[in-house]
């Protein structure tokens, strides 16, 4: 319903999913991919698609995580020109059910669809995807949900990032080790 810069404020509600997908992705207990972040920003799923993705309003995070799943496939070009212009790495959960093609924003092309995978096998949507692309891209152990497992590799990508804007690929490399589909191919290629 808008912004604000402290917590507890008046413009939304405590999201018990939002504590626990934030849980995996930074807290620094057990098991946060990348604690001891500077900011966090959180938006509720239909105040960021519409009023921050539609109307391509620039954010600071470069990478984010969406653990939610919207499913309309015309979303996907949105997100994909959001991504190509403000260099983000969406990392979006596929649907818990199985479905096919994946919904979107898993199955946009640049950002990276996450699945589940168990003791059971895959449980969560594949693809192709409605142009033939295969979803998830990538899949992380876990039994419970993506919401789980979508935090998890974008806690990864903002390791890599950080990484890379540190220059750690070698002097002058981080403009390159800090682009949304140079983090995408490394994820993709290193899993």
């Amino acid at each position: 319903l808008g912004t604000a810069t402290n917590f507890p404020n008046a413009v939304g509600t405590v999201s018990g999913h939002a504590n626990s997908v934030a849980t995996f992705y930074y807290s620094t207990l057990e098991p946060g991919f990348a604690p001891g972040v500077a900011a966090v920003d959180n938006y509720e799923a239909n105040y960021f698609i519409n009023d921050i993705v539609v109307p391509r309003v620039g954010i600071k995070a470069r990478v984010v995580n969406q653990s939610f799943v919207v499913g309309s496939p015309l979303l996907d070009t949105v997100y994909d020109a959001y991504a190509e212009r403000f260099n983000v790495l969406f990392v979006s959960g596929i649907s818990n059910a199985p479905a096919t093609p994946p919904p979107s924003p898993g199955s946009c092309y640049n950002g990276i669809g996450v699945g589940v995978f168990s003791e059971s096998g895959l449980i969560t949507s594949v693809g192709p995807t409605s142009d033939g692309r295969a979803k998830p891209d990538l899949v992380a152990a876990n039994s419970c949900c993506s919401s789980v497992t979508t935090p998890q590799v974008a806690g990864a990508a903002v390791l890599l990032a950080q990484a890379g804007a540190a220059n750690d690929g070698g002097a002058n490399t981080a403009a390159f080790a800090t682009n949304a589909s140079v983090l995408k191919a490394l994820l993709l290629n290193g899993a």
